[in-house]
Formats: C-alpha cells, structure tokens, sequence
C-alpha cells in the first residue's frame, strides 16, 4: 500500500492574496517533536467550542488525497492502514487521549488536493469524514459522512452550535479548504499549535501557541501575546481549551511562543497566559542561529512548561 493521505503542514497564499514575507513552517514545534518520546507531543488541526458556554465541542484533523486515490480513501479500512503506516501512531492514539479526556468527538476529515479551489468532477462526493476513537488501545475508524463543501461546512455548524456572524481575513492556509471555507459564515475552526502530554499521569501539561515573526526590523521582544486584535478569536478560543480542560483534569500551562526566520532573531520569546494576561518572560536561544541545539532548545522549553 503506497501513501494515501499528505498532511498539508506548509502554509500557502489563498487565491488572490499577498504577503510581504513567504510562508514558513513552524521549526520549534519539530524541534520539540524531534527531541520528545512518542505519544508526549502532538498538535490538533482544528477544534470547536461553544463561546457561551465556553465548553470545547469537537476535534478535527485534516488530510488531502490524490484524486487517483479516492476509491481507495473511501474506506476506512485502507485509510487506517494508511495513517498507521505513513505517520506517527502514537500521535494519533494522543489526538483519541485528548478526545476522550474533553468527551467530545474527533474527525478525520478528507478532501481531493486543492478541492474545492481544484474541481473534480468525478469524485461524486470528494469529502470523506472519518470519526476515530481508541478501544483497547488500538485506532478504532468509523465513517462519518461521504459528501462535499455543504457537508463539511454542516459538521462544522453542528459542532459549533452556530454559524459565525463576521470571519477574518485569510492570507495564509495550509488547505485551499480553509481559503474557502473563511469565504463563508462556517469558517474552519482554529487550531491547536501544540499540547503536550504525561502519560503515566494522562493528563494535558501544556497548550502552546506559536508566533511567526519574520519582519527583520522588529526584534522578538517587541512581539508579545495579544498584540494584534485581528487575534482576538483566537485567543479567545485558547483560554477556552485550557479552562475546559481544566475542568476534566489538571489546568495545563498555556505558553505563548514568539520565534523568528531572520538571522537576527537570535532569541526564542516564551510567555505564560492565564485569563489572557502574559507574564514571566523568558528567553531561550534559538537554535542554527545560535550555538544551542535543538535538544538543549527543547530541554529548556520543557523545563519552563
């Protein structure tokens, strides 16, 4: 069996938008996966809350597929040996953790590369959502809907409990999905950066927000948690996951990550939030700029968690 799914990690422009600087990927969060056991660090594509009630409502991962692949994506079967084989299990074992520990679902949602910006006529319904849970510690699939846009953009609705009033504007995406999904009042919801997790006590230790700067004439002192209102939701959304979570078990730790791509960003900016208030800075050096590798960045990060 070759590789069904690509996880689409590199942010790319949305259709007619422009950015002064290119997209990267974020590199302390491999540097911390590179130099972490298994099954302590993950990340989660997107998850949903109830903003009155301030309850965490649904997790959700995304995947896209060559359109040459979709007889063999439309069952669960294949598409489990695929994830298991071509990724990190134990990330997605991680992922059902998380889902069980908050009760509320976790999907695997699917689509054609590029769709729906790309059309693919022959797919008769080109999204494929899977819910996946954890039964005996083996990956359980279950197929959740076969469908398109209409079919996503209700699952997202449904967890919610609402459509959105007013989106944001969208530079960057990793999917054209989410370039146009934010087009419409059921934008994709936001995403997890970064969790980390005990498990000999299976519990959340830390929720990790990072922050791109890639502007050479700022420094990373000058970027701080809350700095931009376009932000707002966002944060927002975070201190529901950690006061929710907080209700399931212990409070984690919500560590906001300022980091930079210019050579004159020779620092890493952590900052500690709670109630969407930053305090006890502390600053790690960054590392290939820097004489610090990537396991002693990651050492101090974990030792400030």
């Amino acid at each position: 069996m070759h590789q069904l799914l690509i996880n689409p990690q590199k942010p790319r422009l949305c259709p007619g938008r422009r950015t002064t600087y290119p997209p990267v990927e974020c590199e302390p969060f491999h540097w911390m996966k590179d130099n972490m056991p298994f099954g302590t660090i993950t990340d989660i594509d997107g998850f949903t809350i109830d903003e009155d009630k301030e309850l965490v409502t649904g997790l959700l991962q995304k995947r896209e597929y060559d359109i040459n692949d979709y007889d063999a994506v439309l069952d669960c079967t294949q598409v489990k040996e695929s994830l298991v084989r071509y990724e990190n299990e134990p990330e997605w074992k991680l992922r059902c953790k998380l889902s069980f520990l908050l009760e509320v679902p976790l999907f695997l949602t699917i689509w054609p590369i590029d769709y729906p910006i790309m059309k693919y006529p022959k797919a008769s319904s080109p999204i494929i959502a899977f819910n996946i849970s954890l039964h005996e510690n083996e990956l359980q699939f279950g197929k959740e809907f076969e469908g398109d846009t209409k079919d996503l953009v209700a699952l997202v609705r449904k967890l919610r409990g609402r459509s959105r009033s007013t989106t944001k504007t969208l530079y960057l995406a990793t999917t054209m999905m989410e370039c146009f999904l934010v087009t419409t009042s059921d934008t994709w919801p936001g995403n997890l950066d970064a969790f980390t997790w005990d498990p000999k006590r299976n519990v959340v230790t830390s929720i990790i927000e990072f922050k791109t700067h890639n502007n050479p004439g700022y420094t990373i002192s000058s970027q701080y948690f809350g700095q931009w209102p376009e932000d707002k939701l966002r944060l927002k959304a975070l201190d529901i996951m950690q006061k929710y979570i907080a209700t399931k078990s212990d409070k984690p730790k919500l560590v906001f990550v300022v980091w930079g791509t210019d050579k004159s960003h020779t620092e890493v900016k952590l900052q500690t939030i709670d109630s969407l208030k930053s305090s006890n800075d502390r600053y790690i050096k960054r590392p290939m700029f820097t004489n610090i590798t990537t396991k002693e960045f990651t050492d101090e990060v974990l030792a400030y968690i």
